[in-house]
């Protein structure tokens, strides 16, 4: 051994910005793409982008019919309590602690304010902060301005009528042993049946745990399909859906008669950026349609009945190696992504589910799986609910789904179903 310089030859994939550039690009939806593009063209004088969902819908812009005029705004929570203050029954400074009180009251309805905190900004007599907490619990919606869920609750509860010492004592000194269930726990320290537990539970059940939500102010946020299924020739084939695809044009920007060196070599350089994310967008959109087409003739069943039950078991990797692409790249091109179908528009990372070995032919999709687990939650005695281990056995038997406990209660905790000691009905 010694040391020395050497000249080698090797192949390596260098991550230049262009192909770290490339790689977001594949991977973003269309509003997010329109969004890059736009913030490019802010920086580019050469690149305009032409973009705007056009809906299916026979609305046509020049139909002025009054259903399209309607404002679209919501009451604020805030100014809804404070239109329903009672003046007349409430003197200067019980109003002012009033409006201070709806001030801290968060998006769920409830009072995030406490008297020693009020007395740090004005002085507040605890008289004065009683009535005002009282006539706040009296406004709409029910159960507004409390200062836990379990006031929440009880306010709601004397509202209806329906209050009780049982819910009161249950609500205020074993709520969390009471909403966990521990009904046997409970019944052994009240001496009450648990029957009469239950009934409280079923009461509560009818209740709102977050009054104010109502009146949020999160907008609905819409999403835009990249690809449509459709049928061509008596063919099942993919698109791109031309109003999501963003143009870029190049501007009459020429270099010609220009003597600056700075600009011309400026336009230069733009130029090229501009010829670079075309070929980017092209990519993408190609990579796009291939991966879609693959996944329809993968899926044809659900493209052909829509029945969610007809998706069959699905990798990424299965895909990856029909195309001869990494599966890395399937991933970027599915994720996020919709997809406009005869049966509505629906994430296409949907169409992607682990197999299950069945002692049929083929497998099952975890899809089909969960929704045999609901039928089989939905469909048990309540007096006796079916353990995971007798889901699994019962699949096993009638179905020929061959699947483990553990996977029962992972797909049973994914589908928010309770486990079989908290579905018991006594």
């Amino acid at each position: 051994m010694e040391m020395g310089l050497f000249q080698q030859q090797s192949l390596k994939l260098a991550m230049t910005p262009e192909l770290s550039q490339a790689i977001m690009l594949l991977q973003y939806p269309a509003i997010e793409l329109t969004a890059f593009m736009e913030s490019k063209a802010l920086d580019n004088p050469l690149i305009e982008v032409e973009s705007g969902y056009q809906s299916s819908s026979s609305w046509k812009q020049g139909d002025m019919s009054w259903i399209h005029q309607i404002s679209d705004e919501r009451p604020d929570l805030h100014a809804y309590l404070k239109g329903q203050i009672p003046f007349k029954a409430m003197d200067l400074k019980e109003q002012r602690v009033l409006n201070y009180m709806i001030d801290n009251i968060d998006d769920n309805g409830y009072l995030r304010l406490t008297y020693e905190e009020i007395n740090e900004v004005f002085p507040v007599r605890q008289a004065e902060w009683e009535t005002a907490r009282t006539i706040l619990h009296t406004l709409d919606p029910v159960g507004v301005g409390a200062e836990s869920l379990s006031e929440c609750l009880i306010i709601q509860a004397r509202r209806n009528k329906n209050e009780s010492a049982l819910l009161e004592v249950l609500l205020t000194d074993y709520f969390t042993l009471f909403v966990e269930k521990k009904w046997k726990k409970l019944s052994k320290m009240l001496n009450i049946p648990v029957v009469e537990i239950q009934q409280v539970f079923d009461q509560i059940q009818l209740y709102n745990p977050r009054p104010g939500a109502a009146f949020g102010s999160e907008r609905s946020q819409y999403c835009m399909p990249d690809v449509r299924v459709c049928l061509s020739k008596g063919k099942l084939v993919a698109e791109i859906i031309e109003s999501c695809r963003v143009r870029i044009r190049d501007f009459s920007i020429g270099i010609e008669g220009q003597h600056d060196e700075a600009a011309v070599h400026y336009i230069h350089q733009k130029r090229m950026e501009y010829k670079w994310l075309q070929k980017a967008i092209e990519q993408r959109n190609k990579t796009l349609l291939h991966v879609t087409n693959t996944i329809i003739e993968k899926q044809i069943d659900y493209f052909l009945t829509g029945k969610p039950d007809s998706i069959k078991p699905l990798v990424m990797k299965e895909i990856a190696e029909i195309l001869d692409i990494h599966e890395s790249t399937v991933s970027r091109a599915v994720r996020d992504k919709m997809v406009e179908t005869p049966y509505g528009t629906i994430p296409m990372k949907i169409f992607f589910s682990a197999g299950l070995h069945t002692d049929q032919d083929g497998d099952a999709s975890a899809l089909k799986v969960k929704e045999e687990i609901a039928n089989l939650i939905g469909a048990e005695e309540k007096e006796a609910p079916l353990s995971d281990q007798a889901i699994a056995d019962i699949l096993k038997q009638d179905k020929g789904i061959v699947i483990s406990r553990r996977t029962v209660a992972k797909y049973r905790e994914q589908l928010k179903i309770p486990s079989s000691v908290k579905r018991r009905r006594y």
